[in-house]
């Protein structure tokens, strides 16, 4: 299943060369700098492929480092970030392709460590591109709701709220219960951007990665395609399960 976390600019906005590249070495730093049992962070207008014969790197993390490097030092030299891209690209160095705006998402499963890293992440790239406003949304249990974020501020995406409420009104669960309730009282509030951790589930003993397992692919034969339905109600349950070790509980919610 791998749960994942999206964010992005919603409006127009686009970064110019120096906020571009202060997003690249961001990235770069949170690839680099924590343990990611899934996937990493991801951000930018581009998706970049290396060739890997011209780069001469064994595999992508050190063909995107030596790129890495390669582009720091043509900034260093002057040379704008965007400039730098599509001159990589006119040698035949990397090979891209325009994304739809400036978005990414990262599959963290039930990973509730990464998935406070993603959310540091976003918050750290708002404060580079002030006047941009992100979304952020977790498909897990790291967010209270779904967010804007905006200058290292955050406010519930009451439009997001506001659909769950009409898709899952009349359900009967404490966990939809207790969202509603608490989802409810948001559209009521209406709030304003503020600190963004009052949105934010506290994690419990970060220790518990220590003991975890990496996670592995489940491959998906002829055999048990049958199965598939069945597999899936599995996947969601277990990763439901190791998120919830992470948190006192995570049908709760602020009142």
């Amino acid at each position: 299943m791998s749960r994942t976390l999206h964010y992005g600019v919603t409006n127009n906005f686009q970064p110019d060369g120096k906020q571009a590249f202060s997003i690249f070495q961001l990235v770069h730093d949170y690839k680099n700098r924590y343990e990611w049992t899934a996937e990493t962070v991801d951000l930018s207008e581009f998706r970049i492929y290396p060739n890997y014969d011209l780069i001469h790197g064994a595999d992508w993390n050190e063909a995107e480092n030596l790129l890495y490097q390669r582009i720091t030092k043509m900034r260093d030299d002057g040379i704008d970030f965007f400039d730098a891209i599509f001159s990589l690209e006119k040698d035949h160095i990397i090979k891209i392709r325009k994304k739809d705006g400036l978005k990414g998402f990262t599959k963290v499963s039930s990973n509730e460590l990464n998935a406070h890293t993603v959310i540091q992440f976003v918050i750290a790239v708002s404060k580079l591109i002030p006047d941009a406003l992100l979304y952020l949304i977790d498909e897990g249990y790291a967010l209270y709701c779904d967010l804007f974020v905006q200058n290292g501020l955050a406010k519930p995406h009451l439009e997001n709220i506001q659909k769950y409420i009409s898709n899952n009104d009349g359900q009967d669960d404490p966990e939809t219960d207790a969202r509603m309730e608490y989802y409810k009282r948001l559209i009521r509030l209406n709030p304003e951007f503020g600190n963004y951790e009052q949105y934010v589930r506290p994690l419990l003993d970060e220790a518990y990665l220590i003991e975890r397992k990496e996670f592995r692919t489940t491959v998906l034969g002829s055999q048990n395609i049958d199965d598939l339905g069945q597999i899936m109600k599995s996947m969601i349950f277990s990763e439901k399960e190791q998120s919830a070790k992470y948190y006192k509980d995570i049908n709760n919610y602020p009142v």
